[in-house]
């Protein structure tokens, strides 16, 4: 009865996580609404790129009498600020960012006008694009069960030990090896293909971002002990 309870808890928290992990990811575009004076707008402002080609912003906005720009710059730096005018196909405005290598970042601030009247896009703030490498499906798709793997492992072995199951010794040892695939081969991996960079942790890295599982398998390697 005990795991029946442990797997139900362990399982409702893994979801939560995974769904919280998803609605806090910053490589999902910048959702944004505008004023035309004649509609309401709602628009997506790209984080990230992986195309080889250039990066194309396109805004669906039908009305022909709104044009606009985007003011751009590679981030951080104090570069002179690039000027692109969007461009009308049909129903969209679009304009192209210059393709960067992987792991490069730009910055990039959308203004839109209508009758020589300025659209506030995001109230004026820039958005910040980064340029990654295509990573293959099948490390994508491997990468994430492993990831969903250690999440509902640890869970569960936490909840073992509260609710006093006698295998959550032993899965200790399994979360550190699910750890240590994941610090020292998925991750390097994934990196590589997406940023061009073997190692993104400490102490090449002190964004907490890039070293939550490196420093979840030593708070785990200290449990063992």
């Amino acid at each position: 009865m005990k795991k029946a309870i442990a797997w139900i808890i362990a399982l409702l928290i893994t979801s939560s996580v995974v769904a919280f992990q998803l609605m806090m990811n910053s490589t999902y575009p910048v959702s944004v609404k505008i004023n035309t004076g004649v509609q309401h707008i709602g628009l997506e402002l790209r984080r990230t790129y992986s195309g080889k080609s250039d990066c194309p912003i396109i805004l669906p906005i039908r009305d022909i009498r709104v044009g606009g720009y985007i003011l751009y710059r590679v981030f951080p730096s104090d570069n002179p600020i690039t000027r692109i005018d969007f461009k009308r196909e049909g129903d969209k405005l679009i304009a192209v960012l210059p393709v960067q290598p992987p792991s490069e970042k730009l910055e990039y601030r959308v203004v839109l006008e209508r009758d020589k009247k300025v659209i506030e896009v995001n109230d004026g703030n820039p958005v910040v694009i980064t340029f990654m490498g295509r990573v293959p499906l099948y490390l994508l798709m491997l990468h994430s069960l492993v990831i969903l793997l250690t999440i509902l492992c640890s869970t569960l072995t936490g909840l073992y030990a509260v609710f006093g199951v006698k295998f959550w010794k032993r899965m200790i040892f399994l979360v550190i090896v699910l750890l240590l695939g994941l610090v020292f081969f998925l991750q390097p991996l994934m990196h590589k293909y997406s940023l061009n960079q073997w190692w993104t942790a400490l102490p090449l890295n002190w964004e907490l971002g890039n070293n939550k599982l490196f420093l979840s398998l030593i708070v785990w390697i200290v449990a063992a002990y």
